[in-house]
């Protein structure tokens, strides 16, 4: 099982538009497309920080909920939007040890 988060720095006049956009792309897959997901914002860290977490079986399920989120044409127009939220970002993917 692998942890999966998304780390993205958002323009600070934008944090809320990206939330909103972030719940809307989620939204748009059901919780089929998703699987568990968690929206997180800062509370200490860097200002203005919003993380996609997720988990998935293994790398390959990983890589096809990411192809099933990019080929929804919803997810995929509000994504686009979302982007334009963002400073930097990073991905950090991790072994759950159990």
């Amino acid at each position: 099982m692998i942890r999966v988060r998304d780390v993205f720095q958002i323009e600070p006049e934008h944090m809320q538009d990206a939330k909103a956009l972030a719940n809307r792309m989620f939204a748009a897959l059901g919780e089929e497309g998703r699987g568990r997901f968690t929206l997180m914002t800062d509370l200490v860290a860097d200002f203005f920080t919003l993380v996609f977490e997720s988990d998935h079986e293994d790398l390959a399920a990983f890589e096809s909920a990411f192809a099933s989120t990019m080929s929804n044409p919803d997810a995929r127009e509000v994504y686009a939007k979302f982007r334009a939220t963002i400073v930097s970002g990073r991905r950090e993917i991790f072994t759950i040890v159990e």
